[in-house]
């Protein structure tokens, strides 16, 4: 029996796609399961565990999912670049992610605080390919300055520094896979045609493999055999303790553009947008089924479908509680009944004790007769709403169950969508209400301001008309006396 799966992929048109894979009766069915848009730029890299997704993209954010409620829980924004890779530590504690600014982060999962951040780790130059080892104490990563750096994750530091380009008869500036063997005891790194795989004892090159196309991913599909997925579209196969290809297939029209492995299943993704699922098993590659997602898909994941069984759990939970509460807690049932007392001979006292509310038992055997509830009262009369859901005493703990008597959880869940949709229209009448009432405010508002500011302008053109006549009168008196002066100089002379 297969493991339930879910692929998940990141695409270039900035969607992110879920595929769940189920083995029925030895059939593999992929179904898509989700699809967002939480990006604005291409997808660059995707990463999971149990309860989290998170995607990175080159609009400089890493957004992330809680897998349980489906929902997006927000995003991280440390980066001011396109974040190239990120991944999950193996205990799920902690997220780290690399980027072109040059930057490494590491996020606490659950808060989301950073607690490490370092701002130049290849010299400023940008930061490409992220691996983690198994254990989770260490990291490498990759960079344009050409030098493979590890970092001690337990301590904050980095541990030792390893220049690439003497070593390498390629660039060892455009690394494209770094990858960690799952025993910790070996790790690779591809850049062009090249695949170079290095022992941690050792410290050196244990096997150089070429091929004749560039290489575009690696994985691991146990501690000896790699997949390798080229750029004309191949899967090659390759043991590593016999250092020989076992096997090749054309998988894909376009290029792999990733590889993810869990157990026996392979599935491969091509930048034309076909998923494939195979299954490895004596050195070869069967397929078992493809999707198209008609997007140009850009990253890869594999995550458990915990989640998707717990809501199926969960569904089938309400039939068995539905059918097994009521017998537990039948005792403890209680429901309201009215006693009815019309006769004209009964005491004050009798009759103010007339509509007393009574608890009593429900006894939903078809033995049952009316004499278990008392012999007092004459005529009983249940509370109107037959259907209504049993109350409870005070101080009563114990939860009342889904279905009692003729009632049933439809029914109630009907009756309570009608009370929601009657709150929903009176919310919506009062705030229209409302709504008109602040709008027939604002422009009682509106109005005023515009008289005052109707007042304001006249009283100001007012005061420039009288500034006017006042600056005309003057130069009028000071023409008359300068008149008069010329009159009595003419006189003298």
């Amino acid at each position: 029996m297969a493991p339930n799966l879910e692929v998940i992929v990141g695409t270039y048109e900035q969607f992110l796609l879920g595929y769940t894979v189920d083995d029925v009766v030895n059939e593999y069915k992929m179904e898509q399961s989700f699809a967002t848009r939480s990006h604005f730029a291409s997808i660059r890299s995707v990463a999971s565990n149990k309860s989290y997704l998170a995607s990175a993209a080159a609009d400089d954010t890493v957004c992330l999912f809680d897998m349980n409620s489906r929902m997006e829980s927000g995003k991280l924004t440390h980066h001011s670049d396109t974040v190239n890779s990120i991944s999950f530590t193996p205990d799920a504690s902690h997220i780290i992610t690399v980027s072109s600014d040059g930057t490494i982060g590491i996020i606490r999962c659950g808060n989301w605080q950073m607690e490490k951040h370092w701002l130049k780790p290849h010299k400023g130059l940008g930061v490409d390919t992220l691996a983690v080892h198994p254990t989770g104490k260490i990291a490498m990563t990759t960079g344009r300055d050409g030098v493979l750096r590890t970092w001690n994750l337990v301590k904050g530091r980095q541990a030792y520094a390893t220049n690439l380009v003497p070593r390498w008869k390629i660039d060892a500036k455009n690394i494209s896979v770094l990858k960690w063997s799952p025993n910790g005891e070996c790790y690779l790194l591809a850049a062009n045609n090249r695949i170079d795989i290095y022992s941690v004892e050792s410290a050196g090159i244990e096997e150089e493999l070429s091929f004749n196309a560039k290489v575009i991913c690696v994985e691991y599909l146990d501690d000896n055999y790699i997949a390798v997925g080229l750029a004309d579209g191949k899967i090659s196969i390759y043991n590593l303790q016999t250092q020989a290809q076992t096997s090749e297939i054309q998988a894909h029209d376009l290029r792999v553009k990733c590889l993810a492995v869990n157990g026996e299943l392979l599935v491969s993704a091509s930048s034309s947008g076909e998923i494939k699922l195979w299954s490895f098993n004596d050195e070869s590659l069967i397929l078992l089924n493809a999707v198209d997602c008609n997007a140009r898909i850009s990253c890869l994941t594999l995550t458990s479908c915990l989640n998707l069984k717990h809501r199926k759990e969960e569904a089938n939970i309400e039939e068995v509680v539905s059918e097994k509460l009521p017998n537990k807690l039948r005792s403890k049932q209680r429901v309201v009944i009215e006693d009815e007392g019309n006769d004209e001979n009964k005491s004050k006292r009798a009759k103010r004790k007339r509509n007393k509310k009574i608890l009593v038992p429900i006894c939903d055997d078809a033995n049952c007769s009316g004499n278990t509830i008392t012999e007092n009262v004459k005529k009983i009369k249940t509370n109107k709403n037959e259907n209504s859901m049993p109350t409870k005493r005070k101080g009563d703990t114990t939860q009342l169950p889904l279905s009692c008597g003729k009632k049933t959880i439809s029914d109630f869940n009907k009756k309570r969508k009608q009370v929601e949709n009657l709150v929903d229209k009176d919310s919506t009448e009062l705030s229209i209400k409302k709504k008109k009432q602040k709008g027939a405010i604002l422009e009682k508002i509106g109005q005023a301001k515009d008289k005052q500011n109707s007042i304001i302008n006249k009283k100001k053109r007012k005061n420039t008309e009288k500034d006017r006549f006042e600056n005309l009168e003057k130069k009028q008196k000071i023409c008359s006396v300068e008149n008069v002066l010329l009159k009595r100089k003419r006189k003298k002379n």
